[in-house]
């Protein structure tokens, strides 16, 4: 395969890692760290304040948001995929939309939500209660759930279409 090939085929597998490392990532959160940050309560507070100081989650996913989109688009131009509807193409298309779906999301309501359970866990002293510290980290949860959804929906597009390819 020569070097001109070979460079428009590398959006493709450079895109679907990103996503699946931005799926997977989101995926671990919800499963895993929020509910038991939700479930440990005050008791876990001490873990969620060390989270707050290095600034929480947002830095790390607003990079792998920024970069699978940009990514994305790079694919999208480089197979030409908005030159014709095959499913493979609408396919792909529908992925990139939703990874910018996804960035959208979390550069607004994920991020608005961070804020608060960071300000929340920062000025938590020993009258916070069990119900405070889970109610700000719930709704934080609501908003991860729906961008994960959204991520795992571009996840399955994106595979989908090499599939039709």
């Amino acid at each position: 395969m020569n070097s001109p090939a070979l460079a428009a085929q590398a959006p493709f597998p450079i895109f679907a890692g990103l996503l699946g490392t931005w799926f997977g990532a989101a995926l671990f959160y919800v499963v895993i760290v929020g509910p038991a940050a939700v479930e440990a309560g005050p008791s876990g507070v001490g873990f969620l304040q060390t989270l707050g100081r290095r600034h929480g989650t947002g830095r790390f996913y607003a990079v792998l948001a920024f970069l699978t989109v940009i990514a994305g688009l790079w694919m999208y131009l480089a197979h030409g995929v908005y030159q014709s509807a095959n499913a493979s193409n609408v396919s792909a298309t529908l992925a990139v939309g939703l990874a910018i779906v996804a960035l959208l999301l979390g550069a607004s309501a994920n991020r608005i939500a961070e804020r608060k359970w960071v300000n929340a866990v920062k000025n938590a002293n020993e009258s916070t209660t069990t119900e405070q510290v889970a109610a700000v980290l719930a709704k934080a949860e609501q908003t991860n759930v729906i961008t994960t959804i959204v991520l795992g929906l571009a996840l399955v597009c994106v595979i989908w279409s090499r599939i039709l390819a």
